[in-house]
């Protein structure tokens, strides 16, 4: 009576296991893509502050050309 119960146990245990690794990894996963997807968002914002400055310095020359004529 107790090996049927056991084994059906053993199978709960097993099964629980293989889903926590999975879960596991799926979080790993997704903390890898969280920390990708941050340096990008980082570098975007760089960007757009350096091309933001150009923008304005553009806007000096223009004007300094357009005072000149």
């Amino acid at each position: 009576v107790l090996v049927p119960q056991r084994a059906k146990s053993e199978n709960k245990f097993y099964q629980c296991m293989r889903d926590k690794e999975a879960t596991e990894t799926e979080r790993k996963k997704l903390s890898l893509n969280l920390e990708k997807a941050a340096k990008a968002i980082e570098k975007l914002t760089e960007s757009e502050k350096n091309l933001g400055g150009r923008v304005v310095s553009c806007h000096v020359r223009m004007a300094t050309c357009a005072a000149s004529l």
